[in-house]
């Protein structure tokens, strides 16, 4: 994604110059009212990042995942049941506004769906406490990532999806409260296309994935070397 200078962030694709107008401002500062948001799972993150397993996620990921993941730098590993996961962090901005940082996030293939994304991204608000709206990019075709962003009560800005030239939208959650109405909405619309995009006869043996992907058996390996019993 490309921004005008200064950036919020660093240049991904082929996407056209984008960065927040006065409207789109005032709602990503704007905050409805919502329960608190709790996790289905459990998970812990800790600060030793393995580069292998960093470089071998990006390249199980990408697109789907920028650049940071190749050394997730100030990132965190997300372990669930004492199996490495995934790799977060929080990407910080270049200029001030209502946006504090932006959420990366990767999961190996078998940790997907279980709800431990959520969980991790609400285990990574809890490390940056003076951060009150978090951004979020994903491809338009990550049905997956913007899932969670509804799960966050997040949403996204309706030009972002609209334009045809973009592969990506951007969007926000807060720590607290839903994103402005019509955030949500442009988000919904958005995976309500999606879904009637989707096949119907999708063989069963292509949704299925491999038990044990390269990342996470690099991870697994690491961890036994690296993280105390």
């Amino acid at each position: 994604m490309h921004l005008h200078t200064p950036r919020y962030r660093e240049p991904t694709g082929t996407d056209p110059p984008w960065e927040m107008d006065g409207r789109e401002r005032r709602w990503a500062s704007e905050i409805g009212d919502a329960p608190a948001k709790s996790p289905s799972a459990k998970v812990t993150l800790s600060k030793e990042v393995d580069p292998d397993f960093a470089q071998s996620l990006y390249e199980e990921t990408k697109p789907a995942t920028s650049t940071w993941l190749r050394t997730a730098e100030g990132g965190f590993t997300i372990i669930h049941k004492g199996e490495p996961v995934g790799i977060i962090g929080l990407k910080p901005v270049e200029k001030k506004g209502p946006i504090g940082g932006f959420v990366e996030v990767a999961l190996v293939p078998e940790a997907r769906g279980k709800g431990i994304g959520l969980a991790s991204v609400l285990a990574l608000i809890e490390k940056h406490p003076k951060v009150s709206t978090f951004g979020w990019t994903a491809r338009k075709d990550n049905t997956g990532s913007l899932q969670l962003l509804q799960r966050l009560d997040g949403g996204v800005f309706p030009r972002t999806v609209n334009d045809s030239r973009r592969v990506q939208v951007e969007g926000i959650f807060h720590r607290k409260g839903k994103a402005h109405p019509a955030m949500r909405e442009a988000l919904a619309n958005s995976l309500a296309e999606k879904h009637k995009s989707m096949p119907d006869n999708i063989p069963k043996k292509e949704l299925v994935k491999p038990s044990k992907t390269g990342a996470a058996r690099v991870a697994t390996k690491w961890m036994e070397q690296h993280l105390p019993e």
